[in-house]
C-alpha cells in the first residue's frame, strides 16, 4: 500500500497541502509521511472520527491553554526511538540515553493531566512515574541525569574517599573503582527500564498520532476544508476548489470559482475550450480523493465520496525517459494498465486529461470512444476531458460554459480574460458546437491575418 510520502512525490497538490501542516513534535511529520493509503471504509471513518474529536477540542475556548501546554511540551521531546530500540534488546544505555529517557518520562508526567482534559477515547496513555523514579531517586524531577551515589552504597563510600584523599595515586585507583560501579549501575538501570520499553513506545506512538491529527485539524480550519462523507453510489462534489490555484489567484486579488458535479459508476466526458479550467478540475478531484483516503478533510463545501483500491491519473505529461517512449506510447501503456485493471474487476478511479491528444484527431477520437465504451461496460468511475468533437459515446457528458460575452461597458483583454471565463459545468448538448478557441486567441492579441485565415478554413473546410 502506498504511503503519503510516495504520493507527495507524484502529486504536487498533495505536497502543497501537506507542506502547510505545522507539527509540534519530531514525530509528527514522519507519522504523516508514513500514513498509508486506506482502502477500507472502517479505517477511513475511524481516522475522520479522530479528526472530528480534535476539531471539537480546538473549538472550545477553555481548551486553548491546555493545547498550548501540550504543544509546548511536544516541542521539548527529542527523538528517542533508537534508545528505546536498544532498551528492547536489553542493551546497556549510556548517560546521554538515560538522560533522554528521564526527560521523556518527566514530560509525560506533565502531559498526564493535559491529555486527560482532551477526553479522547482512542488515546492509549501510560503513566511513566515509575520510569522517572528509577532515574530520579531523589525525586527532584529535574531534567538532568547523573549516576547518583544513592544507587550503590559502595559508590557512596568511594566518592566520599575520593573527596577526602589528597594522594593522586589513591584517587586514580578509587576513580577506576567508581567507574566500574557506575557502569554496573547503568546496566542495572537499563535492565529495570527494559521492563517499561513498551509503555514508553506506546506513549511515543500516542504523541506522534496526536501531533499528526492536531496538524490535520488546524490545516482543515486554515484552508476551510470540510468533512468528506462516505457514499456507496453517486459521488457528489459541491463547491470544490484547488487550494494551490486558489491561493495563487487570491495573491493577485482574484477569486477562485468553485465547481460542483456528480460522478456515477460510469465514465464522465468533459469538453470545453482551452483555459476552461478542465485540468484544474481533474487535479482537484484527484486531490480530494487522495486526502479522503489518507484521512483528511477535503477542499469542498460538501463531498460524498467512494473508496477505491487505486487512482489512475494522467495529466497528459507522459513523456517517458525509459526506452525512448513517446508521450503517446507512454499514454497507451497507462491506458492498457487501466483496461487490464477494469477487466480484473479492480475498484479503480480513472482521471485522464485530454486522452490521446498527441495523435491525429481521427485516431485519437476513435481511441477515446473505445476507452469510454470499455470503462462504461465495466462500471468504472472515471472523468476524462477532451477537445475532440466527434466522440461516439452517449454517456454522461458535461461541458465547461467557457467565455462569456462582455457587457457594453466591459472590455475584455489579456489581463482580465479570466474574469470573463465561466468554469461551471453544464450538460453537453451534442447538437451544438461550442468553439471559442479563436475568440480567446483574439483576446490574447494573436495576429489578425492568422485569425482571419483560420476563420475562413473553419467556415469553408474544403477551401484550397
Amino acid at each position: 500500500m502506498k504511503t503519503l510520502r510516495e504520493i507527495r512525490q507524484i502529486n504536487n497538490a498533495v505536497q502543497f497541502v501537506t507542506d502547510k501542516m505545522n507539527f509540534s513534535s519530531v514525530f509528527g511529520r514522519k507519522t504523516m509521511l508514513d500514513q498509508k493509503f486506506m482502502t477500507k471504509k472502517e479505517a477511513i471513518l475511524l481516522e475522520l472520527n479522530k479528526l472530528n474529536a480534535i476539531l471539537e477540542i480546538l473549538k472550545k475556548e477553555e481548551s486553548i491553554s491546555n493545547i498550548a501546554k501540550f504543544e509546548a511540551k511536544l516541542h521539548q521531546i527529542n527523538d528517542i526511538k533508537n534508545t528505546i530500540n536498544r532498551l528492547s534488546k536489553a542493551q546497556t544505555l549510556d548517560d546521554v540515553e538515560l538522560f533522554e529517557i528521564k526527560k521523556f518520562a518527566l514530560i509525560c508526567i506533565e502531559l498526564n493531566e493535559v491529555i486527560d482534559t482532551f477526553n479522547l477515547d482512542f488515546v492509549k496513555w501510560n503513566d511513566l512515574t515509575a520510569v522517572a523514579d528509577i532515574l530520579d531517586p531523589e525525586k527532584k524531577r529535574i531534567p538532568h541525569f547523573y549516576i547518583y551515589s544513592d544507587y550503590d552504597d559502595d559508590l557512596f563510600k568511594i566518592r566520599d574517599e575520593i573527596d577526602k584523599s589528597d594522594d593522586e595515586t589513591v584517587r586514580e585507583n578509587l576513580l577506576l573503582k567508581s567507574e566500574k560501579i557506575e557502569q554496573e549501575v547503568r546496566q542495572m538501570l537499563s535492565s529495570k527500564l527494559a521492563d517499561y520499553h513498551l509503555f514508553i513506545s506506546q506513549n511515543i506512538s500516542t504523541i506522534s498520532e496526536l501531533d499528526f491529527i492536531f496538524a490535520k485539524a488546524k490545516l482543515a480550519i486554515e484552508l476551510d476544508f470540510s468533512e468528506p462523507q462516505y457514499s456507496n453510489e453517486t459521488i457528489e462534489y459541491i463547491e470544490i476548489f484547488h487550494p494551490m490555484v486558489k491561493e495563487a489567484l487570491q495573491s493577485e486579488g482574484r477569486d477562485f470559482q468553485n465547481l460542483s458535479l456528480e460522478l456515477y459508476t460510469a465514465p464522465c466526458l468533459v469538453t470545453g475550450v482551452n483555459m476552461g479550467g478542465k485540468s484544474v478540475m481533474l487535479k482537484t478531484i484527484v486531490l480530494i480523493q487522495y486526502l479522503f483516503q489518507f484521512g483528511f478533510y477535503v477542499p469542498a463545501q460538501k463531498a460524498k465520496l467512494r473508496i477505491f483500491k487505486e487512482i489512475y491519473f494522467n495529466s497528459g505529461d507522459t513523456q517517458s525517459d525509459v526506452g525512448g517512449l513517446s508521450s503517446f506510447a507512454s499514454e497507451m501503456l497507462i491506458v492498457n494498465d487501466i483496461i487490464s485493471a477494469a477487466k480484473r474487476g479492480r475498484r479503480i478511479m480513472v482521471v485522464l486529461d485530454e486522452l490521446a491528444r498527441t495523435t491525429n484527431p481521427d485516431e485519437g477520437g476513435a481511441i477515446l470512444s473505445a476507452v469510454l465504451e470499455i470503462l462504461d461496460n465495466y462500471n468504472v468511475v472515471s472523468v476524462i476531458t477532451t477537445h475532440y468533437g466527434q466522440i461516439k459515446w452517449d454517456g454522461h457528458r458535461l461541458r465547461v460554459k467557457g467565455l462569456r460575452k462582455p457587457a457594453e461597458n466591459e472590455e475584455i483583454n489579456v489581463k482580465n480574460i479570466g474574469n470573463f471565463m465561466d468554469y461551471s459545468l453544464v450538460p453537453e448538448d451534442k447538437s451544438h458546437s461550442y468553439m471559442q478557441a479563436l475568440d480567446i486567441a483574439k483576446v490574447l492579441g494573436v495576429d489578425g491575418e492568422l485569425l482571419s485565415k483560420a476563420n475562413k478554413y473553419l467556415n469553408n473546410p474544403n477551401t484550397d
